[in-house]
């Protein structure tokens, strides 16, 4: 199973947003799930690539993927973490979008095949090692986790 990990990068502090992310690459595949994170590719091989063609990677990532998984760390969005949302919607990508405690002012949750709420990191961690994700990519759409 693979997944492709949809964040807000512009405004958020590099340090903060490199531990959230090797966190949650490191739950997915505890959890047996091949994660892509753009963040990576961007700083290990990608530096000269445009906006656009980053997006163009992302996007050949999400054809592959089974599911994209957003995380939905502030009220502030992105626009390439938007743009994957819709591309993946569009293109019949399940969409998981795991928000942060407390944010009320987002419609972001309802977008999503399914949606649930993470206190911090530490509480994210432990719900992408839980949730089963295989009844999602089925395409039991019940709205529901699957708790493992």
């Amino acid at each position: 199973m693979k997944t492709v990990i949809s964040y807000r990068y512009h405004g958020e502090t590099i340090k903060n947003l490199e531990i959230l992310l090797v966190n949650v690459c490191s739950a997915f595949k505890f959890a047996d799930i091949n994660p892509y994170c753009v963040y990576f590719e961007h700083y290990k091989n990608s530096r000269d690539r445009s906006p656009a063609e980053m997006m163009q990677l992302a996007f050949s990532h999400i054809d592959n993927s089974d599911f994209l998984f957003v995380i939905q760390a502030s009220e502030a969005r992105s626009e390439g973490m938007l743009i994957e949302i819709g591309y993946a919607i569009a293109r019949g990508v399940k969409v998981v979008i795991a928000t942060k405690k407390g944010i009320s002012n987002t419609y972001l949750p309802s977008m999503g095949d399914y949606a649930f709420e993470y206190v911090d990191i530490q509480d994210l961690i432990q719900r992408i090692k839980e949730i089963n994700f295989t009844p999602l990519i089925q395409g039991h759409n019940s709205g529901e986790a699957c708790i493992v």
